[in-house]
């Protein structure tokens, strides 16, 4: 009998153990009194921190690469962007950023997901141009 209470014991410490180790970033219980219970409330900080511990996926980034390379055809102005004029004075090397991109996510410079995809988001803004965007995964671009 003392040794399946012991057994029991040990069981449960290990389960407390590993538990400890894999926190949930992406999961929030709220803590704030005055909202409703079935709300769930958090700061900025820890959803960045639940964005950031979202692991790459490298199909995922092929994949992405692969269609962004595939689109830059459909792309008429990037020698506009490369070196234009009064007013907009912009030099963007737009094929190289993402080469860039690509090299930094197959020397896994990206630890996150979210780094990833937040990379090709600033190198689409450098472009100046409302028409052309990327559009991150939707809790990334809400963020």
């Amino acid at each position: 009998m003392m040794k399946i209470k012991l057994f029991f014991i040990l069981i449960s410490f290990v389960h407390v153990i590993r538990s400890e180790n894999n926190i949930d970033l992406c999961k929030f219980n709220s803590s704030h009194q005055e909202l409703p219970s079935i709300w769930v409330y958090t700061t900025v900080d820890k959803v960045k921190l639940c964005f950031q511990s979202i692991p790459m996926n490298n199909i995922t980034i092929h994949e992405t690469m692969k269609q962004l390379f595939n689109s830059l055809d459909f792309y008429s102005f990037l020698s506009l962007v490369r070196q234009s004029n009064y007013p907009y004075y912009t030099n963007v090397r737009f094929q190289e950023e993402l080469l860039n991109i690509m090299n930094q996510s197959n020397t896994n410079m990206y630890t996150n997901d979210y780094d990833f995809h937040m990379s090709i988001v600033n190198s689409f803004k450098k472009l100046n141009d409302f028409h052309t965007q990327y559009n991150a995964p939707n809790g990334y671009a809400k963020f």
